[in-house]
């Protein structure tokens, strides 16, 4: 997993289009796959319907997020039934987690 810089802001580095379209690939995906969201004390745990086209977009996501938003660790893996994204962060930092992935 990737670590976390301690020194990173609380904050997103998408600009205006970018932050539009990266939300809209994240509301199809949730719309057609996600299981589950549960918060947790460093960030939180999706569960995604298992595929090799979820997992994709999943692992492409995921990645992009760790780019732009530094500040949390992102972590695909799959799971014997589902696709499991746990992203996390400093607990300080874990509300703007929580509101980052809130639909």
């Amino acid at each position: 997993m990737k670590s976390v810089d301690d020194q990173q802001p609380v904050a997103c580095t998408l600009q205006g289009g970018e932050q539009i379209a990266r939300r809209e690939r994240w509301l199809r995906l949730t719309e057609l796959a996600l299981l589950e969201k549960t918060t947790t004390e460093h960030g939180a745990e999706l569960r995604f319907r298992g595929g090799g086209a979820v997992l994709a977009e999943l692992t492409e996501l995921a990645a992009l997020e760790s780019e732009c938003c530094a500040f949390a660790r992102w972590k695909v893996s799959e799971l014997d039934d589902a696709i499991r994204l746990e992203v996390e962060t400093e607990p300080d930092k874990a509300p703007a987690v929580w509101a980052l992935l809130d639909e």
